[in-house]
């Protein structure tokens, strides 16, 4: 019998998405589009998770006034975009644009599940590029 000490971090679900129409999509459309289907794919439901971290968005950087933010808390609008609530999150992660963004986030919750600070996580990033050039 194998006796696990501490929680393992293990990917249970995932997802890839591209927009591939003309038309603009917001951020937080793609990340609700993507991590849906990364819902989906571990059989979880929103209510189940109890973390979110999102990958910080050159829309949100506040690299100039013509990128004004746009979600003041990207993991919280995630969250009710896809019918759970912030609230009852034990936590809401928003990490800087670019960069080795995605596996710092991806690092730091790995040491979180280990540490028992945080058992089912979503974690989502989006490149918005194109809908900032239309």
């Amino acid at each position: 019998i194998l006796q696990i000490m501490s929680p393992i971090p293990v990917l249970v679900g995932g997802s890839r998405y591209t927009h591939k129409g003309d038309g603009i999509v917001s951020p937080l459309s793609l990340c609700a589009t993507s991590a849906a289907s990364a819902l989906s794919d571990s059989g979880l439901s929103i209510q189940e998770v109890d973390t979110v971290g999102v990958v910080g968005t050159i829309l949100d950087a506040g690299l100039s006034p013509a990128f004004e933010r746009i979600y003041p808390n990207m993991p919280a609008a995630l969250m009710e975009r896809l019918g759970g609530r912030a609230t009852d999150k034990k936590s809401l992660v928003t990490t800087h644009v670019g960069g080795n963004s995605p596996q710092a986030l991806v690092n730091h919750f790995a040491e979180e599940v280990v540490e028992g600070r945080a058992g089912v996580v979503l974690l989502t990033g989006v490149e918005a590029i194109a809908s900032l050039l239309r």
